[in-house]
């Protein structure tokens, strides 16, 4: 799996980068919440460097250097397909 660590809220929190790719509304299940509040995560430089992570998985699946459990590329096609 694929993980990047960063500091949400002063404190490390794990995000798992294998899983949250690709992502419409419909599958997301629900908002983050931290100390019982809707949570939005604003540092820029974290937004970057998980859209980097992102980005290079993606990379990754497309020349075959790594797997998706969830068949990521799959999803991607049909999520396209849908929208056009």
């Amino acid at each position: 799996m694929i993980y990047y660590i960063g500091i949400i809220a002063d404190q490390n929190m794990a995000f798992r980068i294998c899983d949250m790719i690709p992502v419409t509304e419909e599958y997301i299940a629900g908002e983050f919440i931290k100390y019982g509040q809707h949570y939005v995560v604003v540092d820029k430089k974290l937004i970057r460097e998980v859209n980097q992570k992102s980005r290079n998985y993606i990379k990754q699946l497309e020349i075959g250097k790594m797997y998706s459990q969830i068949d990521a590329l799959k999803i991607r096609e049909k999520l396209i397909e849908k929208t056009t």
